[in-house]
């Protein structure tokens, strides 16, 4: 209870000091919500205002602790008393200080009901991006149902400034049905609809990208290519930063350049070199029923006669959806790939229905850990394999990545969860 009563504490001082901090400087504010994509779209964005003085989200900072340390350009005291006086007096420093960044570009989530609403109190952004949300949202478990999950959302929306912008997914009919309720101006993005669209995408694996063909109100066609990533969520994430650089009026070949060229993030379909001369489509950083759906389409779109391997890891926080998403993504499974390996006792359910659909029992294997699975696959690799590899977080399917990878990749820079606090709970 008493640390419980001190992480508060801490809680309200940092979040004082950081709207402290809005209030005197007056950066203009960025702020990405929705259900999936925001680090990516983030990142696109900050990359591509990479030349401004910019402060934006690292890792995910997207919490009620994530954003006030953002601004206060701190990371987590942890259970260090010492450290949480370190970000206290560095936040004062800030405010006190005559110079601030000119932009904030913050990722703004909710694992429970009141995250956002508490936030938007006291955050005032420019621009809301929304991005998109999933028939079964992550982190649905922790509130009463996926309308309540999308009400905790719009409330960034609701905080923008009286002239401010909002720029949201027309794909997805619950972010669209948000401009209904809009009092700013809006832009539009999508695969199929909006103002921003990505049509013709192209997964190329052996280049190691993802193109599309992208069409914006001064342009009817203009050529994006994202290098180390592959799927249309790439492509989705980029689309909001495109439209961020015409707002700057940046030059649009630098755009298209600074998007091309950024490092990707880890754990999110990344892609690697395997063992053997094997292709692996690194996935690992979190899961949930729409983005590995998206992700086994993409692996099933790949053309060649290599073989496809689908190493796939429990989806957690799904409340009473978990069994039935899990025997939905079995039944995809066994159309997307050659072989499957599952990870958790939730996945015998998707390795059951997979093989229901028709997968041969033989290529169906079940494993306890992400170690086992990485082993398992390991001892099978042929030349030119693809192996696609995901679960949620708590799953550690990055465990399964090492097992697989090539030497030439660099695991640290390269795989999720490799700073210390994540490897001393191994």
């Amino acid at each position: 209870m008493l640390r419980n009563y001190i992480k508060r504490c801490v809680l309200y001082i940092i979040t004082r000091l950081a709207a402290m901090i809005i209030n005197k400087h007056q950066p203009y504010i960025i702020a990405i919500t929705g259900n999936l994509g925001k680090t990516s779209t983030k990142n696109n964005i900050s990359a591509v205002l990479s030349d401004y003085s910019i402060i934006y989200s690292e890792k995910s900072y997207n919490s009620e602790f994530g954003i006030p340390l953002t601004i206060l350009r701190s990371n987590s005291g942890w259970s260090s008393v010492t450290g949480w006086l370190k970000v206290i007096l560095n936040g004062v420093r800030i405010y006190l200080s005559k110079e601030y960044v000119d932009y904030l570009i913050l990722e703004v989530g909710a694992d429970k009901k009141g995250d956002i609403e508490s936030v938007s109190k006291w955050l005032r952004p420019n621009i809301v991006v929304m991005t998109q949300f999933a028939d079964v949202p992550v982190h649905v478990e922790n509130f009463k149902n996926r309308e309540e999950l999308i009400r905790e959302k719009r409330y960034l929306m609701e905080a923008l400034q009286k002239d401010g912008l909002f720029i949201y997914n027309a794909d997805c009919k619950d972010s669209a049905k948000m401009v209904e309720m809009c009092k700013v101006s809006t832009v539009s993005f999508g695969l199929k609809y909006g103002n921003y669209i990505a049509g013709t995408i192209s997964n190329n694996i052996y280049e190691g990208k993802v193109e599309a063909n992208v069409s914006t109100p001064r342009h009817k066609s203009l050529k994006l290519e994202l290098y180390g990533i592959i799927g249309e969520a790439a492509i989705l994430c980029a689309l909001p930063a495109i439209i961020i650089g015409d707002i700057f009026e940046i030059e649009l070949d630098e755009v298209l350049s600074r998007l091309s060229s950024y490092k990707r993030e880890a754990g999110r379909m990344r892609l690697l070199t395997g063992v053997g001369q094997s292709y692996i489509i690194d996935d690992t950083y979190n899961s949930s029923p729409l983005a590995v759906e998206s992700g086994l389409r993409t692996l099933r779109s790949l053309s060649g006669k290599h073989r496809k391997i689908m190493i796939l890891g429990d989806m957690l926080e799904l409340g009473e959806h978990t069994s039935s998403e899990h025997k939905r993504i079995g039944r995809i499974a066994a159309e997307s790939g050659d072989i499957l390996v599952t990870v958790g006792s939730r996945s015998k359910l998707t390795a059951a229905s997979a093989i229901e659909k028709g997968m041969k029992e033989g290529y169906v294997l079940e494993c306890k850990n992400s170690t086992d699975a990485g082993h398992a696959v390991r001892e099978i690799l042929k030349e030119g394999d693809v192996i696609y590899i995901k679960g949620s977080q708590g799953m550690r399917m990055e465990k399964a990545t090492k097992l697989v990878i090539s030497d030439e990749v660099n695991i640290k820079r390269d795989l999720p969860r490799q700073d210390k606090e994540w490897l001393n709970i191994d």
